[in-house]
Formats: structure tokens, sequence, C-alpha cells
């Protein structure tokens, strides 16, 4: 959480992402779980099927650096987490924004990469095969 008084590009600062899986009517909430970032992640997305789901996200800075990232995890705790892909090329070097449809097994996600030559971004798409 940050106050007012902290500068706009602290909100790209260490930020973890976290979820939870509810049944309806639930009255007492499980402790949430942390996706598997590893710098400052934002702009979260998902997708599921009610057993699995396909998370996105974006880590990078507040100007010129940015890449998207998606992990597979089970709802049920007791499942096995698959551990988190780069989807962004390296070449994509300010790749932000993803938004993800499509079904677990084959997720297709859009993203925007900026860059100088074009500040306003260029539509970028990737379909994933994720694999148990």
């Amino acid at each position: 959480t940050l106050d007012r008084s902290s500068a706009a590009s602290d909100v790209y600062k260490r930020q973890a992402l976290k979820w939870m899986s509810l049944e309806h009517g639930t009255k007492t909430f499980p402790e949430p779980e942390t996706l598997p970032t590893t710098g400052s992640a934002f702009a979260p997305g998902v997708l599921t099927d009610g057993t699995e789901a396909i998370f996105t996200w974006m880590e990078g800075d507040a100007g010129s650096k940015g890449a998207v990232f998606a992990a597979r995890r089970p709802l049920a705790r007791a499942g096995h987490p698959s551990g988190a892909v780069m989807v962004s090329p390296l070449d994509d070097d300010n790749a932000r924004d993803p938004e993800v449809s499509g079904t677990v097994d084959a997720p297709v996600i859009v993203y925007g990469k900026f860059g100088k030559a074009r500040p306003g971004g260029v539509p970028r798409i990737a379909y994933l095969a994720c694999t148990r």
C-alpha cells in the first residue's frame, strides 16, 4: 500500500501478486498464495476452467523495461504449481499490460511492445501450449 506522499514510481518497486480460490458461499478465507515473481509485478490477468488457472502479469519499471510472464496453477491447494515462463521475447524489452483469453491448455496472451520508435505501442500476441 502506498501513501499519498509516495512518488509515482514507487508503485514499480517490489510488488507481489497474491491470489486465492474461493467456493461460492465461503465465510472464511484461506491465506492467499503468492505468484512466483522475481521483480516488481503488476497488471495481472487470470483465465480459469474451475480446476486450474493461467495467471499473467508483467514485471518492470515505470519507463523503459517490462516483460510479460505466465504461470499455470491448480486451484486446489494440494496441486503442484508450474513455474513461471517469460512470454515476451527478450527483444521485446518493454512488454506491458498482458490480457489472457482462450483455454487453460491453450491460452492466448495479448500485450503491448513499447519503444522509442513506437511510443504508442505495437500489439503482440502469444499462443501457448500448456502441459501438466
